[in-house]
């Protein structure tokens, strides 16, 4: 198996799932996972949501599917990425060790 090169990690630092500092709260992180994951699904959900029309929120009422699927787009990246860093955090810390 080869090693893991620097290029990879530097992958890794920029799409966000690892960050250079240790000391994360997961305030800290979910932040960070909304603008590196959430923000781009939403984009896609608000994509496929544009031709859903209207979509009904209890409580809140009508909302166009475009910002519903943003929404959803966000939460389920942001969710997504959270999780994935917060259970892995060890292993993924062990693939930044040169």
């Amino acid at each position: 198996m080869s090693d893991i090169t620097q290029d990879f990690r530097s992958s890794l630092l920029q799409l966000g799932i690892v960050s250079y500092r240790d000391q994360e709260t997961l305030w800290d992180i979910a932040k960070r996972c909304a603008r590196t994951t959430g923000v781009p699904m939403g984009g896609a959900g608000a994509v496929m949501g544009l031709k859903a029309g209207a979509v009904t929120i209890p409580g809140v009422g009508a909302v166009p599917g475009a910002v519903a699927g943003f929404l959803a787009g966000l939460a389920a990246g942001t969710a997504a990425c959270t999780a994935a860093n917060v259970s892995h955090r060890g292993e993924l810390r062990k693939l930044l060790q040169p």
